[in-house]
């Protein structure tokens, strides 16, 4: 059976950004990783097909935008 509709999940979590390397690391909460590692893949086949956007604010003359991009989720 293929996709048969979506939910938007807002994971908790820290994000940082390391311009040297020009990188951008999300690092779940406790909370968020137990979530995802524990009662996620119980309920969903693998793999779970996600869409992640983070919105990036204005900085200065620098208008704020959005970053999209899809990926597939495993237990791991």
């Amino acid at each position: 059976m293929g996709a048969f509709g979506f939910q938007p999940i807002t994971l908790e979590g820290t994000v940082s950004l390391d311009a040297d390397e020009a990188v951008v690391r999300w690092l779940p909460t406790e909370v968020t990783r137990a979530v995802v590692g524990q009662q996620l893949f119980a309920v969903l086949a693998e793999p779970v097909r996600c869409h992640l956007v983070l919105w990036l604010p204005a900085v200065g003359d620098v208008p704020g935008t959005d970053l999209r991009t899809w990926f597939r989720l495993r237990a791991g």
